[in-house]
């Protein structure tokens, strides 16, 4: 369970699992601590399983793959199991969930798995599902988004129409988890097992809807959480969608040819202005804002970047907490440049210890600056953009070695920026 007792949004947990892999935790790993904590919940309420009959319903997505790992647990405990993987093996949309298949596909003798496609198909299992003893619900998790299609909504018409006990795997299919509002038509769970954290539907979401809901751990580790890390820039990346206008306000042609630098790989037009003052943030609308008066006009959507060279490259608490000391008092999120990078609301911190330090290069700084920008101005929160360009940065600095390069640094960029894509 994180630490942190926060409920952590469907977009957070996505930045969870990516940070958990930068920190060495492979998202396969993940996959298999849920479904097999799902297995334990399930063996720990319904007792003995041998003899019962037990559905697997999984999606095509990673709500799936945690499914079918449960399967494969539940399927050593002398029941008869049905795997029923609801749209195309081949649009599996991860390569951990898609291993997963391959493995329920390997086990002949314990797991009858079938594949629907539509609702003419779903109809030939009516009989199964209606009569079984156990149900798991593994068809949509936190990705979920619009109205339900078919074969999905009847599936779910006929969970909720069988006798079995339902389990539903990190959220009621058809509930939103961030909002707990239902997409048509919901899953009633009769226990809701919920990974890592609990889920803000936790407390808008009618009891009837979600049953019980137990907060088990999948082992991502609460680093995970705070690292400055490739999750924080995939998020940013997939907002992204509006051109930006740049405004620099230096006359440090270093910091400047940064600025251009980022924009030429963003498609940014970059607008210089005379600079008036020494404090350098970024406000929401792609400005550097140089004066306290004017970051305060812009506080909701700013980041105050404070640089010093003279930082430890060890995490400091004591540190840490001075730095969300300094950004509650301007209500502001304040990005501490140094040896480990510090950026805090007040509230939540990120931090990169992972990547070292930049160096004192003004083009680098430049180009920071414009990636916190336009990631402000197409929506991300200002501590996640900044987290995203901590990471994006100071990992492209570090491919390039001793001595850089400005090609190099370029093209580590580029390769970091493509994530999106992958």
């Amino acid at each position: 369970m994180s630490p942190s007792g926060k409920k952590l949004t469907s977009r957070e947990i996505r930045i969870i699992d990516e940070n958990s892999s930068y920190l060495g935790v492979d998202r396969r790993i993940l996959m298999e601590n849920a479904g097999a904590e799902v297995a334990r919940q399930i063996r720990s309420i319904e007792g003995e399983l041998a003899g019962k009959t037990i559905v697997v319903l999984a999606g095509t997505g990673n709500n799936g793959g945690d499914a079918m790992v449960a399967a494969r647990h539940l399927s050593t405990e002398g029941s008869k199991v049905h795997l029923i993987l609801l749209g195309d093996p081949e649009r599996i949309r991860t390569s951990e969930a898609r291993a997963n298949w391959s493995i329920i596909n390997l086990l002949k003798l314990t797991v009858e798995s079938r594949v629907v496609r539509d609702v003419e198909a779903l109809a030939e299992l009516r009989d199964v599902i209606l009569n079984s003893d156990i149900i798991v619900d593994g068809l949509l998790g936190t990705g979920i988004r619009g109205e339900l299609r078919e074969p999905l909504s009847t599936a779910i018409q006929m969970i909720n129409e069988s006798r079995a006990s339902v389990f539903s795997v990190d959220v009621p299919s058809g509930m939103d988890p961030d909002t707990g509002r239902s997409a048509g038509v919901n899953v009633r769970a009769d226990y809701t097992i919920t990974l890592h954290a609990p889920k803000p539907f936790v407390d808008v979401a009618e009891k009837e809807q979600t049953g019980r809901v137990m907060v088990r751990p999948i082992g991502a580790p609460f680093e995970a959480e705070v690292i400055a890390g490739p999750g924080d820039l995939l998020d940013c990346l997939d907002r992204v969608g509006m051109r930006s206008d740049i405004v620099v306000a230096s006359d440090d042609e270093e910091f400047v040819e940064g600025c251009e630098l980022a924009s030429q790989l963003l498609d940014l037009t970059v607008h210089l202005r005379s600079p008036k003052g020494s404090e350098q943030t970024v406000d929401c609308d792609g400005h550097l804002a140089t004066t306290e008066a004017e970051l305060i006009k812009q506080r909701d959507r700013s980041v105050l970047v404070l640089i010093s060279s003279g930082l430890t490259t060890e995490v400091d608490s004591a540190y840490s907490s001075m730095v969300m000391n300094h950004a509650r008092r301007l209500g502001v999120v304040v990005y501490a440049l140094g040896g480990c990078d510090y950026i805090t609301d007040g509230a939540s911190l990120k931090v990169n210890w992972i990547e070292p330090p930049l160096p004192q290069h003004s083009l680098l700084y430049g180009s920071l600056f414009t990636f916190i920008s336009h990631f402000i101005s197409n929506g991300s929160p200002p501590l996640t953009a900044a987290a995203a360009a901590s990471y994006l940065v100071r990992s492209s600095a570090k491919s390039v070695g001793q001595v850089f390069s400005k090609r190099r640094y370029v093209e580590a960029l580029r390769d970091r920026l493509a994530i999106s894509d992958k």
